[in-house]
């Protein structure tokens, strides 16, 4: 979907709920795809995610969203919650806490890899800080496997 029809949307429903004082904003996040920030009274949706996902998913986002804002006004409610859930159902979102499996995710640039096995231990949107160090890090709980072992391959 595009961001400016995006954004459009998420300002008209924002509005219909009666959310006059809150704005909207985008982010370049990858992996999240929403977020409420209530003390800022603040809704965000990643543009990249936005882009690369058609109209139903953004619109439930912006309803997932939109939701922990209502949770958050009526009852206090900041997770995902029986309240939030409640919510979620009355305005019509789907009540889960991540993305459907139909949302298309971005894929990342980067494998950390146990150079032995070839198994992929994580994965990064960018090179991290410390990827020079590579050879000094281990995985937590499987130091003994992955100590000097451990490489970053492009995706």
């Amino acid at each position: 979907m595009h961001t400016a029809l995006a954004e459009n949307h998420a300002l008209y429903i924002m509005n219909h709920y009666g959310l006059h004082d809150w704005t909207f904003k985008f982010t370049r996040k990858k992996r999240v795809f929403g977020t409420c920030y209530f003390h800022l009274k603040e809704i965000h949706l990643s543009s990249v995610l936005t882009e690369c996902n058609d109209v139903a998913q953004v619109h439930d986002t912006i309803l997932h969203e939109v939701a922990h804002a209502l949770a958050y006004i009526n009852y206090g409610e900041t997770g995902h919650g029986q309240l939030w859930r409640l919510t979620c159902t009355q305005i019509g979102a789907e009540p889960k806490q991540y993305m459907t499996a139909k949302a298309v995710r971005v894929k990342p640039k980067y494998y950390m890899i146990n150079s032995e096995s070839g198994e992929k231990l994580h994965s990064y949107h960018r090179l991290p800080k410390w990827h020079k160090e590579i050879g000094l890090r281990f995985v937590t709980g499987k130091r003994k496997e992955t100590l000097g072992k451990l490489q970053i391959i492009p995706a």
